[in-house]
């Protein structure tokens, strides 16, 4: 049996350890994606970041979009890290109001990479929104970019 003062000092250490555990799912790197272009290539830091599909950061991105400009006929190359494609990742373009859905890809978990058009909204700039999945739902992580297609063709 344990007396009084060790049995403390297990109980301190166990809810130390259990402390350093959750802070260390909540502090894992966010992952960043990259949208590319022709030769322009675009680092795309997450505006919101679940490390597990629980343990989610917010992150301040300012009012403004990072925003890539390509050819009306132009594709974009979307690709995400590794660690993200087990899970599953998806593909909402959005007109600029947020509000009205353009297309998806529906789920992708076979690859690390996607090349969208930038006609999908009829040259007009619209919004990429790159979520990673658990199951077939969002986890929370989100990542956004504008397309904003260039008055000339490539």
């Amino acid at each position: 049996m344990l007396s009084r003062a060790r049995s403390r000092r297990v109980v301190a250490a166990v809810g130390v350890a259990v402390a350093a555990v959750s802070l260390a799912a909540c502090d894992k790197p966010a992952q960043s994606i990259t949208a590319q272009a022709g030769s322009t290539a675009l680092k795309v830091n997450p505006s919101t970041f679940c490390s597990d599909g629980e343990h989610c950061k917010n992150y301040d991105i300012g009012k403004t979009l990072p925003a890539l400009t390509i050819a009306p006929d132009g594709k974009v190359l979307v690709d995400v890290p590794k660690q993200l494609v087990g899970r599953g990742w998806a593909i909402n373009a959005v007109d600029v109001d947020g509000k009205t859905q353009l297309g998806n890809t529906g789920a992708i978990t076979d690859s690390h990479s996607y090349r969208l058009t930038a006609s999908v909204n009829n040259g007009k700039p619209f919004i990429v929104q790159v979520v990673q999945l658990k199951g077939n739902k969002t986890d929370g992580s989100l990542w956004s970019f504008l397309v904003k297609p260039s008055a000339t063709k490539s």
